[in-house]
Order: structure tokens, then C-alpha cells, then sequence
């Protein structure tokens, strides 16, 4: 099925032009945006994260589960470049504080259980009308400690291992015992089955008996073997795309209405192969079912939003086409998310040695990243300098396109208007500063560039930022109000 001849084999990445006008307009982002996103944490509980100071409408002054989780994994990436430097000690403080934050909420008795999507900033249990259960949550948690233990064991003590690893564990039981309930999606409007939270809970159990490899969890690896099968499930050669599984039942709302399925794919799956960090895997960076999927949700930004009208590479990206409801607009998580994928892409393309096919569903995605056409069929030899340097082109065109709409003062918000990209919906949404802080870190994982991350001041210019905030502008995350 994949047609992509691929051998674990390191080669030196040979090519990738240097963008010392971009590595500035980064530098000046990061020193604005990062004070900024600091605000968020533990501006309640300490260890919190509030998804954004909007109170109302929308309001997501809540610590969720996913957010938070997704929001401590880019500073987990983020330490490595911050050695010997004031943050260092100011991430491990916080990362302390978030798993004891999180131990207090895994504990915590609620109506649904692990799949609680979200609670208050003070750790009490959220009783709003909101789509629940969820299970993504849960997974990603599982990730970013996981991660985070990888990164800095060394530095913690015995106590404080034991007890990042019992939260780990705690989530991955969990798990493994839930990845066949249904739930809802990301986008907290659709009940059911999703790739992204099958994917990203496949991701967990993996990294989870790599680091356990020295303990029994042969639940952990049913789960994970069970969630591979099902992941194929979702892909639909008839449409060419990942979209919603047909074999688990139909999708419902928060109201247990059926969901007709007029949206067939949507950008999420970015998220998905980004979060999952599957490499050279099923489902990961190289897997042509991805490539096909992204590359028909870009060629619809490319084509429907006027903000992208005279853009080659690097558009503005939405959730998908149909999202009349929630606005229609652009997302800073998901724009940040396909330049993220593609820095991944280039570091594989460059690195590794194998035969990659322009068959049918790589094709497009070939000749638009190489800006000419691409006969059917074309076997690239890898490592490739020349595909390596036009994925991480593009990559810097969807950074360009973000940093060029983020105002003077760094605010970063949930959206950006399809007309002109300006902010739009929550504004200091902290989920939004994660995505592109872990764009860019991949970006220095592929090439290191000038941006001088040790300039930068983990530190809250102002406590107000963080404070709740009332009557915004614009619509919901999701299908379904408080």
C-alpha cells in the first residue's frame, strides 16, 4: 500500500538555504509572544494553564486537559535550548508544578472520569453544559511527561520521578482501557471515533512501553496494536483523504442527534501526525495517506480564503471547508501545525535513505512544494537535498505568513480573519503560542538558526494579561455553547 521503499539509515542533511530576515522577525515574535504566553500559567492553581483569559463569549478561562498538555510539551522541547539560562529553572519549576496540578485533577472524582475535558483554574470540577467525555486529554498528558522525563531525568531527584512516572502511568492505564469508548473530537462538536484521538493515544501506549520497557503491559501493546488497525480505517481511498471511520458507528452531536457526514476531512490531522510523532512510521511524517489529506485541505485555503489569494506556499489554514458556524476563519494552531509538519518532513527527507514515488497521492503535494510539475511515478532516491529544501521552504512560509499578522505587542489570538488576517476570537490563547514555539523549534531541529533563545523572558510582563476578561468579539470553539 505504501509504495515507499524506507530503511532507518542516518545520513548528514545536506541542504537548507539560510532565511536570516525570517530568523529576525522570529527572534522579535518570540521575545514579544513568549512574556506573553508566560501570563497563562499558574495564573491560577500553581501548575495551571488557562486556555485563554476570555471569560465570555468566548470563555476559556478553564485549564484543559489537551491544552495544557500540548502547551507543557513546547516548553518540555524548549529546554534543551534554554540550558544554563534563568528559564531552565523557570521551566522545571513550573513543570513541577504542573504535574502536581495534574495529579490533583487525574485524582479528582468527576462525571466522566479520565475523559473530563476540562475544570476551573483552581482545580474545581467545571459543572457547564460542555461536550464531554474526551480522551485525547489524557494520551497527549501521558506524551508530555513521557517527554519531559526523556529530557531532564537527570536533573530530578528519585521522589520527583516517582511521581512524574506514576501521573504517566496512571494516564496510560487509563488509556488502554478506554480507547474503545467513544468520545468527542478535538473540535468538541462530533461523538464517536476520531483519528487524532486514536492516533495520539496509539502515540502514548508506544512511548510508554518504550519507557517501561523494563515492566509488563501487555495491555499497553493490545491497545496499541488494536488502535494501529483501527487508525487505517479512517483512511477513504474513494475520496483520497483520512476522514471519520465507517465501521464504528455513527457520529453524533451533544445532543445525540446524528451528524450527516457533509464534511469529509478536516485539518485536525495536521495536529494528529505532529502530536503522534510516528517519524518514519505508519501514520507519520512520510505516510502518503497524510500527504494526500493535507494537501487537499491546503489547495482549499490556497483557493477559498482572500487573505491567501497571492500566496504560492504557506496560506492560511483553517478547520475545514463548511466551517461557516464557527467563523470560517484561520487558525494560528492549525497554520503552525503544517509548517511544523513540514520542517518534520525535511528533516527525513534529508536524513534518511530509501525510494520515495510521486504515485497519485504524493504527486500534488510533490509539485507544489517544488513549485513545477513532477512526472507520475518519479522515484526520488533519499536523502534528498532538493525535496529537504522545498518542505523546509514551505515550512518558512506558513511562519512568515503567522509572524507577519502578529500585532507589535506580541498578542497572539485563537483565529485570523480569512479577509486579512488580523486576530480574531480569544485573544493570549495559550495554545496558540505553544504551536508556533514548537514550529519553530523544529525548525532548529532541522538547521540551527540565529534566533538566540537565551534573549528570551519567561517571565509575565504584566499579571493583568492573564487576569479573566469579559465581553470579546467573536464566536466558540466549538458547535456547542457553556
Amino acid at each position: 500500500m505504501m509504495k515507499f521503499k524506507f530503511f532507518l539509515l542516518a545520513f548528514p542533511f545536506a541542504a537548507y538555504a539560510a532565511n536570516p530576515g525570517l530568523d529576525k522577525k522570529i527572534q522579535v515574535a518570540l521575545e514579544k509572544s513568549i512574556p506573553r504566553m508566560a501570563c497563562n500559567l499558574s495564573a491560577g492553581a500553581p501548575g495551571s494553564i488557562i486556555a485563554s483569559p476570555e471569560a465570555e463569549d468566548p470563555d476559556y478561562y478553564f485549564h484543559w486537559t489537551r491544552d495544557s498538555s500540548l502547551v507543557a510539551e513546547s516548553l518540555t522541547r524548549l529546554l534543551p535550548f534554554v540550558r544554563s539560562t534563568k528559564n531552565e529553572t523557570r521551566i522545571r519549576s513550573f513543570m513541577r508544578d504542573y504535574a502536581n496540578f495534574s495529579i490533583q485533577l487525574q485524582n479528582t472524582q468527576t462525571p466522566y472520569g479520565p475523559g473530563e475535558t476540562r475544570f476551573h483554574v483552581d482545580g474545581s470540577l467545571d459543572d457547564s453544559k460542555w461536550p464531554r467525555p474526551q480522551y485525547d486529554g489524557i494520551a497527549l498528558r501521558a506524551i508530555t511527561i513521557l517527554d519531559y522525563l526523556e529530557n531532564d531525568k537527570k536533573n530530578l531527584d528519585s521522589n520527583t520521578i516517582a511521581k512524574f512516572e506514576g501521573l504517566a502511568q496512571k494516564d496510560l492505564e487509563n488509556v488502554a482501557k478506554l480507547y474503545r469508548t467513544k468520545g468527542f473530537d478535538l473540535w468538541e462538536y462530533a461523538n464517536g471515533f476520531h483519528f487524532y484521538t486514536r492516533i495520539v493515544q496509539r502515540s502514548a501506549l508506544l512511548k510508554g512501553q518504550r519507557y517501561f520497557s523494563s515492566e509488563s503491559h501487555p495491555e499497553w501493546k493490545k491497545a496499541s496494536d488494536n488502535l494501529q488497525v483501527e487508525l487505517r480505517d479512517h483512511w477513504r481511498p474513494e475520496i483520497g483523504a483520512i476522514s471519520r471511520a465507517k465501521r464504528h458507528g455513527e457520529i453524533t452531536d451533544s445532543d445525540g442527534a446524528k451528524i450527516e457526514e457533509n464534511i469529509t476531512y478536516d485539518t485536525s490531522i495536521s495536529l494528529a501526525v505532529n502530536h503522534a510523532a510516528l517519524g518514519a512510521g505508519e501514520f507519520g511524517d512520510l505516510d502518503k495517506r497524510i500527504w494526500a489529506t493535507l494537501w487537499q485541505q491546503q489547495d482549499y485555503f490556497l483557493k477559498n480564503f482572500p487573505v491567501n489569494a497571492k500566496k504560492k506556499l504557506g496560506p492560511t489554514i483553517g478547520r475545514g471547508a463548511g466551517d461557516d458556524y464557527y467563523g470560517g476563519n484561520a487558525f494560528f494552531f492549525l497554520t503552525a501545525a503544517f509548517a511544523e509538519h513540514d520542517f518534520r518532513t525535511a528533516i527525513l527527507l534529508g536524513s534518511q535513505k530509501g525510494t520515495l514515488i510521486a504515485d497519485k497521492e504524493r504527486r500534488s503535494t510533490l509539485g507544489h512544494v517544488l513549485q513545477g510539475p513532477v512526472k507520475a511515478g518519479f522515484e526520488f532516491q533519499l536523502p534528498n537535498a532538493s525535496l529537504a529544501e522545498g518542505f523546509s521552504r514551505e515550512g518558512d512560509a506558513f511562519l512568515e505568513t503567522m509572524l507577519d499578522v502578529i500585532p507589535a505587542d506580541g498578542m497572539m489570538a485563537e483565529q485570523m480573519s480569512k479577509v486579512d488576517g488580523s486576530p480574531v476570537s480569544a485573544h493570549d490563547l495559550t495554545w496558540s503560542y505553544a504551536s508556533l514555539l514548537t514550529a519553530i523549534l523544529k525548525r532548529e531541529d532541522l538547521a540551527r538558526s540565529t534566533v538566540d533563545f537565551s534573549k528570551l523572558n519567561f517571565v509575565c510582563p504584566d499579571p493583568k494579561i492573564g487576569l479573566p476578561r469579559k465581553k470579546s468579539t467573536t464566536s466558540k470553539r466549538g458547535g456547542n455553547s457553556n
